[in-house]
């Protein structure tokens, strides 16, 4: 159920991306994609029962499309779809010493602010808020798979970055910190994501 209400999420994304035109000035459109270090904030105190933990970041990816809505030179509305992976690496040290992955997968809709130095070539800035809807969520170690989907909630975020935009290739470095909780466990710790993010894209 979680993922047919995705996709028309997604769907509902696009519709209005490509309605777009008729309210601004120019509107350019395009494909992203790259790598992200991600964390999850809140991990220790979750597992706090074992003797020792490191929480450490994993490399992670995303991949997406966007729409630039320029209102004149300067300042353009650049909403997106992407599909990331987020989550953590834990070393738990204990009786047994057993590194588990935390793969959480998100399609997330950032709608960004972006001031830039040129509408079709120069260096921008960009911030916004990213709504982000949980599609699958588990965690892996060398002894098994466990799906977590029941215990992820949806993620609503806060993105800033920069980039630079040469002859329609983009060159992109964002950090997107979470404002919500994404552990549905209420009385427990809370459990943000963090990311440091690397993307490459065409803009047509």
């Amino acid at each position: 159920m979680k993922k047919v209400i995705s996709i028309g999420v997604v769907a509902a994304a696009f519709t209005l991306l490509l309605g777009t035109p008729a309210m601004a000035q120019s509107v350019q459109g395009g494909i992203k994609g790259g790598v992200s270090f991600s964390t999850l904030s809140g991990l220790t105190e979750v597992i706090s029962e074992v003797a020792e933990i490191d929480i450490d970041q994993r490399t992670n990816w995303l991949v997406g499309g966007f729409v630039k809505v320029n209102f004149g030179r300067f300042v353009a509305v650049q909403p997106e779809v992407l599909y990331v992976r987020k989550g953590a690496k834990a070393a738990l040290t204990g009786l047994v010493t057993e590194s588990v992955k935390f793969n959480l997968d998100y399609i997330d809709i950032p709608v960004l602010l972006r001031l830039q130095t040129g509408q079709d070539t120069g260096f921008y800035v960009l911030a916004g808020p990213s709504f982000g809807i949980n599609v699958a969520a588990e965690t892996e170690s060398d002894s098994e798979t466990e799906d977590i989907s029941d215990e992820i909630e949806n993620d609503t975020g806060l993105v800033v970055g920069a980039g630079f935009d040469l002859a329609h290739i983009l060159i992109e470095g964002r950090y997107t910190q979470s404002l919500t909780n994404v552990s549905k466990d209420e009385i427990g710790p809370t459990v943000k994501h963090r990311a440091v993010s690397i993307l490459f894209g065409i803009r047509f």
